[in-house]
């Protein structure tokens, strides 16, 4: 359920933790010290820093301030909008950042079987959530913090909890259990805040659950409790991904000052990245670089909150100093708090402006994401250096960041005629991660048009008139100005979800640079024709007739070595080819090509694309051959896909070679289509697939649908002993129980014809004739005595 997490530096916290509280001693981190080391690459450029802890900078710290919202990020002196926009989309995600505790939470609301005498509610696109109270989750915390990490499920009618609930009372368990179904239903009603005073546990536990759960619940927003901040999206989704997903801000509650346990407080804290492949955790002191008492990067709206600032050095820590933060991709981050896949849009490119149709389709595409807990963000993209961070007439800012905080469909009107109205506008809201300049057109705060909104509506969207840098606007306005868009999913392979799952498939490889063409893995991109060929091969199977493939190629962060001058990126990408389908040997001669990304010396590179069934080949390259460095490949699709890397050139030779023989021939058999098929009833459908066998070796085709003509256009690759041995190809009607033989053709291949077409008359099983059943098949076969 839980993955490892590895500790950056060989530091761990808790080991940490407890060494300095035994010693009296507040922690100092020596690997990332309150230096102007940590600060830049070289030299000092803001002058005298004085690095301190957040007690010398304010009365009563706190990692969270009423919560945790984008209103808490503002940018400092350092030009990382990418890091701060991500961190506004991560606050925004209650699920990616919060305790551990959610942990046993997120196991809980994985399992709950739909209640008693109801149905489990599933929010529709168009339905806004609802939030939790802020009381009751904080009563939900104490309970399952008190429970420690056992195991706890709730099954069809009773929590059950190993090994004793009974500890927490009958009032707690019943409360855990509401808190439990209200977090993870976004339509359920919540329970009131317990009342002040003893018993107001034992009254709000009495709360049944059909209070919670009722067949006819519908979407709405009461119940959010008096004062909480902004309500966040349901978290079902991210939850069940856990087993993937760590949180950023681990165990926060053990993390956060404790006022009545001073001696608790031991200056250490930690926060978790994904760094090529894995979880790392990362430990830092709690020194944080000022300028006349003032923190001098990311801090919050509030004096006392500091968890913006303590993750930021946890992340400037990784990549080697702050200075190293100074310019980024806001992709990279965004992978970084979720371990999730990011997709670049391109709006310019896709016409999202003046397309309506394609526009309504991204749209839907980013509802979806930002309803499944993905993390969303944007930019304007600034074509000069004069460009950069210019503000247009409109308020926005190019060459900026932006959050995307909220995407909805807003109904117009007002009342109960609002609900019968059709008419429902698509918005899209964000954040500058200065904490001001907004959009100043269309449904920006203060603007008329939201005279079309119910106040109800309003308060729901949270619509307020103030400089904080948070706005609406119309995704049409969006698609406007903005040119970029940046879709970061947390992929579903959550067997227990009741969204769409994807089946993943992770390998790790190297460009590396050998003289021996069989041996070298550095061959450039295709341009280079002599050498494509010599890098990493991986194979994967599409098994359904189509299936939605997503590949991401992502190469070892280099921004941590920028202070030795190794800080560029390789400019990377890679190609899809189709291959036989029983390929298990490299491929040396150039295939099909289906599909390829963009070549960018960007951390990562995403492509998504419909791929028919059959079998594949990605070839991941540097653009330049002779180039160097280690990558990952992530393969997701709908069902499993055997993605595994080629290391063969060959059939390798073993003991039993001298016995049994070497293969002395490779022949490819390409069978094209099929002509004037005719079934056991003349008049009836034909659904054919043809079996190709060679020395025993078969290879099946995809079964093609009420096809007469059928295009077949699959290959099959024989390693040969026997070359006088001739290759049968069948061709069979698909039927329920038996399948019906509609003829068959037999080839041989000599390696010195050159590749031609073959149209041959299908005939029957021992038949000599060539013609003696109704129907033609054109192959093409290419043979060759050198195997590689």
């Amino acid at each position: 359920m839980f993955s490892s997490v590895r500790a950056f530096e060989g530091q761990h916290y808790s080991a940490l933790k407890r060494q300095c509280l035994q010693s009296g001693v507040l922690f100092e981190d020596p690997c990332f010290a309150a230096t102007d080391d940590s600060l830049f690459h070289q030299g000092n450029r803001i002058g005298h820093v004085a690095w301190k802890r957040p007690r010398e900078v304010c009365e009563d710290p706190h990692l969270f301030v009423d919560g945790i919202s984008a209103h808490d990020l503002h940018q400092g002196q350092l030009g990382n909008c990418w890091f701060v926009a991500a961190c506004s989309s991560l606050a925004s995600r209650e699920s990616l950042w919060q305790k551990a505790s959610n942990d046993i939470i997120s196991f809980i609301t994985m399992v709950i079987s739909t209640p008693p005498g109801g149905r489990r509610h599933q929010l529709s696109t168009e339905e806004a959530p609802v939030g939790g109270s802020s009381a009751l989750r904080r009563e939900a915390d104490a309970a399952v913090h008190r429970l420690g990490a056992a195991a706890v499920f709730e099954s069809k009618h009773k929590v059950h909890h190993l090994p004793d609930l009974g500890q927490l009372g009958d009032p707690l368990a019943k409360l855990l259990r509401i808190s439990l179904v209200a977090l993870d239903s976004g339509a359920a009603r919540v329970p009131p805040p317990p009342p002040e005073g003893p018993g107001g546990l034992q009254q709000l536990a009495g709360h049944q659950v059909s209070e919670v759960w009722s067949p006819e619940l519908r979407g709405g927003r009461d119940g959010q409790a008096p004062g909480a901040r902004q309500a966040h999206r349901p978290v079902g989704e991210a939850q069940q991904l856990r087993g993937k997903v760590q949180p950023v801000i681990p165990d926060w509650r053990e993390q956060e000052w404790d006022t009545e346990k001073p001696d608790s407080y031991a200056g250490i804290f930690h926060f978790r990245f994904w760094r090529f492949g894995e979880w790392v955790d990362v430990v830092i002191d709690d020194r944080l670089p000022t300028v006349d008492n003032q923190l001098v990067y990311c801090h919050s709206d509030d004096s006392n909150e500091f968890w913006s600032a303590l993750v930021e050095k946890a992340y400037a820590k990784v990549y080697g100093c702050y200075e190293a933060l100074d310019g980024g991709n806001t992709a990279d981050a965004l992978v970084d708090f979720t371990g999730g896949v990011s997709e670049p849009v391109d709006l310019l490119e896709g016409q999202m402006a003046s397309d309506e149709a394609a526009r309504n389709q991204l749209f839907e595409r980013v509802l979806k994401v930002h309803n499944r807990d993905g993390l969303i963000s944007c930019s304007i993209r600034a074509t000069t250096v004069e460009d950069m961070e210019a503000r247009l007439d409109c308020g926005l800012v190019k060459g900026h960041a932006y959050a995307v905080t909220d995407v909805r469909k807003v109904r117009l009107g007002h009342g109960l005629l609002a609900f019968f109205k059709s008419e429902k506008l698509h918005m899209i809201r964000m954040r500058n991660p200065w904490g001001e300049k907004e959009w100043s057109g269309p449904w920006s705060d203060s603007s008329e048009e939201w005279n079309k909104v119910s106040k109800s509506e309003r308060e729901k969207l949270g619509v307020t008139v103030q400089d904080d840098g948070e706005f609406w606007m119309t995704f049409d306005d969006f698609c406007q100005y903005f040119t970029d868009l940046i879709l970061c999913r947390l992929i579903n392979t959550s067997y227990l979800s009741i969204h769409k799952t994807w089946e993943e498939e992770v390998m790790r490889g190297s460009w590396t640079l050998r003289q021996d063409p069989l041996r070298n893995r550095s061959g450039g991109c295709i341009n280079h024709k002599n050498t494509f060929l010599q890098n990493p091969q991986y194979v994967f199977d599409v098994k359904k007739v189509e299936d939605e493939v997503l590949i991401c190629l992502q190469q070892k962060e280099k921004r941590a070595t920028a202070r030795e001058g190794k800080g560029e990126n390789l400019a990377i990408g890679f190609d899809i080819h189709r291959v036989e389908l029983n390929r298990k040997y490299r491929v040396h001669s150039p295939q099909q090509k289906v599909a390829g990304s963009i070549y960018i010396n960007s951390r990562c590179v995403f492509l998504r694309k419909e791929l028919k069934e059959g079998r594949y080949v990605i070839i991941p390259t540097t653009f330049e051959p002779g180039q160097q460095g280690d990558f990952l490949l992530r393969v997701f699709t709908d069902v499993p896909s055997d993605c595994k890397e080629l290391t063969l050139d060959e059939p390798p030779q073993t003991c039993w070679t001298g016995m049994c023989g070497y293969p002395q021939l490779v022949t490819q058999v390409h069978v094209l289509k099929a002509e004037g098929l005719q079934g056991p009833d003349s008049n009836g459908a034909v659904d054919p697939y043809v079996i190709i066998t060679c020395e025993g070796e078969r290879v099946r085709s995809p079964v093609q649908k009420d096809a007469r003509c059928p295009d077949f256009d699959i290959k099959g690759l024989f390693y040969r002993k026997k070359p006088k041995e001739g290759i049968h190809i069948e061709i069979y009607n698909k039927n329920m129980i038996v399948d019906t033989f509609l003829g068959q053709v037999i080839l041989f291949s000599d390696p010195n014809e050159r590749q031609e077409q073959h149209t041959l008359h299908l005939r029957d099983r021992g038949s000599r004739q060539d013609n003696d059943l109704p129907g033609t098949l054109t192959v093409s076969l290419i043979t060759s005595t050198t195997l590689t």
